[in-house]
């Protein structure tokens, strides 16, 4: 989750930010489909 942010943090912010968030999803509970809030919840 970290690294997908960090790498995210040197790159472009704007196609990289949704990149960085979906990887962060799927690290989190590995489904980037699930949205935060319903997935965090359910997980």
């Amino acid at each position: 989750m970290m690294i997908c942010v960090d790498h995210a943090a040197s790159m472009p912010p704007r196609p990289r930010a949704r990149a960085a968030f979906a990887c962060a999803l799927e690290a989190s509970w590995g489904n980037p489909s699930s949205l935060p809030g319903e997935g965090a919840v359910r997980r």
